[in-house]
């Protein structure tokens, strides 16, 4: 069955709304919210976000079959109060969720005493009954720490053929986090210790049909190492069950970081698009996506590069010495499937940001519109 997948502009943060629908049966269409936060442009974009997912929950009778909180960044899930909740001061939760994956602990993501966006989803993780607008907990099933699978196995979500899997979450040694920011005495912090390499990472196989199948994998933060221990447990070779057969598509890791996407991981998926939520937010004078990621990934995998949405900006911040446009965010144009949430960025005289502009991206597989079965289609709005 069909699958669309909408990449939010939330600016400097993360939001990703699939949803499963059947033309036959819209009774039994399944909404997955992956994500939902901002630390830079929130404020702008949190209206309209809320808006999107709406429009999608009413599809499935105002019911979210998954909300997955990848891991406790701030930019993560922040605005999952203003999303789901009723729009109060003290907000309530106003939908109905049958599922919670998360990883690190509920005091990662705040407490009974934080702000109201993190006060929300600590109510949400332990004690939904609070934050409830009946004095029925809200959720059908207690939210549950995810564990790194050492199979495939069940699906998350199994509708007509297309599965959505759970393929990494805590998956380095040492489990879950203990603290929100690890103190390490000045040290860097061990994998064990980044809740970015702790995030939940899925897999979404189309449905097959005549040897033809869509894939895409969403990567939330996730590392290098994040990407090794998966290959631990899903060895590469015969039988890979993440090897390309038609098109794949990845969200990349970390917003385009240099943390993530390395060669091997690449070069086993070779995918055929990629997907960067992002904004201009900088970090101590640097940005993501990095450019160097970008091009390093074109050239581990080519099909990045090729003709397949029409023409459209893109923004990337360069770190390179002796590249142009070194030390700054830039925008250039392709025809290939590299889509940022940010596609405009400009610089006045005197190099300060004088605009910029997102928009989001949609991922539609297996729509009988486009070709049914084996089938993509890209846009953007």
């Amino acid at each position: 069955m069909p699958v669309d997948i909408a990449f939010m502009d939330v600016g400097q943060g993360d939001c990703t709304m699939l949803h499963f629908w059947d033309p036959g049966n819209p009774a039994g269409d399944v909404s997955v919210l992956v994500d939902c936060g901002s630390t830079k442009s929130g404020s702008v974009t949190g209206d309209l976000v809320r808006k999107r997912v709406r429009d999608y929950l009413a599809e499935t009778g105002d019911k979210l079959h998954y909300l997955i909180l990848s891991h406790p960044d701030i930019d993560h899930y922040n605005l999952v109060s203003k999303v789901l909740g009723d729009g109060a001061d003290d907000p309530k939760l106003d939908v109905e969720i049958d599922h919670v994956l998360y990883t690190g602990q509920p005091t990662n993501y705040g407490k009974a005493s934080s702000a109201t966006p993190s006060r929300f989803v600590y109510h949400l993780l332990t004690n939904s009954a609070k934050i409830s607008t009946t004095t029925a907990a809200p959720l059908t099933n207690v939210p549950v720490q995810a564990a790194m699978p050492a199979t495939l196995g069940t699906p998350l979500v199994d509708h007509g053929g297309a599965k959505l899997y759970l393929i990494a979450a805590h998956a380095m040694a040492g489990g879950a986090p203990a603290a929100k920011k690890a103190k390490t005495g000045g040290r860097a912090k061990t994998p064990a210790e980044d809740a970015n390499a702790n995030s939940i990472v899925l897999y979404l196989e189309g449905k097959t049909a005549s040897g033809k199948c869509q894939k895409v994998f969403l990567m939330a933060d996730a590392t290098v190492d994040t990407e090794t221990a998966i290959a631990a447990v899903f060895k590469p070779g015969t039988g890979d069950p993440f090897a390309r057969k038609t098109q794949t598509w990845l969200k990349l890791g970390h917003h385009g970081s240099d943390t993530s996407s390395g060669d091997t991981w690449i070069k086993r998926l070779m995918p055929d698009g990629v997907f960067i939520s992002s904004d201009c937010k900088s970090f101590n004078g640097t940005g993501t996506p990095r450019a160097k990621v970008i091009r390093d990934v074109s050239t581990w995998s080519p099909e990045v590069a090729k003709d397949r949405v029409p023409a459209h900006g893109y923004v990337a911040f360069e770190k390179e010495s002796g590249q142009p446009n070194f030390g700054k965010f830039f925008s250039t144009n392709t025809k290939g499937a590299i889509c940022t949430s940010l596609y405009s960025y400009t610089y006045d005289s005197k190099k300060n940001l004088e605009s910029s502009e997102g928009w989001y991206w949609y991922l539609a597989i297996d729509d009988p519109a486009n070709g049914g079965a084996g089938s993509f289609k890209i846009t953007s709005a």
